[in-house]
């Protein structure tokens, strides 16, 4: 009989430290305004001359893999089938809330029951977790909580190969 049990899927978010992303935005802009500039401009350049586009863009790259390590991994796993549903049972729209009706949940405390549940990793006791999920900004946390969501409701896809294109026959050889 064959082994039934799937490798489920999981994902991660990063959770950038300190000024890094504030820095990485100021980087883009740069790289926006110098590419922008080089665009206008029609002088050509020397080889010996700087180059301060591909200058930022080396920086912002150093940056980006920094700021990578730095970052806090949180690894999200589904919870599977029927433990999704009962947390779904367990937290029921409220009643006369017509966005929790509509979602088939009480969007407030759902998602404080979910994310708990769903984090792989760091590998932190139940306390730590909810300590570590306190510490967080709301926006962080929501990403969490729509990757998590996301990783038990997503639709199943069916991906494709890609076409490769075939030379079309030519006319003589279809004039036969």
């Amino acid at each position: 009989m064959s082994d039934y049990s799937l490798i489920q899927r999981t994902r991660e978010i990063l959770l950038y430290q300190g000024d890094d992303l504030d820095k990485l935005d100021a980087l883009a802009e740069e790289i926006e305004r110098l590419q922008a500039a080089s665009d206008d401009s029609e002088a050509p350049r020397l080889l010996s001359d700087a180059d301060p586009l591909a200058d930022a863009i080396a920086e912002h790259n150093a940056l980006v893999e920094g700021a990578r390590k730095r970052a806090v991994v949180v690894r999200l796993k589904p919870l599977g089938r029927r433990k999704f549903r009962d947390l779904v049972r367990q937290h029921p729209p409220r009643e006369g809330n017509k966005v929790d009706e509509m979602r088939g949940f009480n969007g407030d405390d759902f998602p404080e029951a979910l994310v708990p549940l769903s984090i792989d990793a760091p590998d932190l006791t139940q306390d730590q977790i909810a300590a570590f999920l306190d510490s967080l900004t709301d926006r962080q946390f929501e990403d969490i909580y729509d990757m998590a969501f996301y990783l038990n409701r997503s639709p199943i896809a069916d991906p494709k190969a890609v076409p490769t294109s075939e030379p079309s026959p030519s006319d003589d050889e279809t004039s036969n």
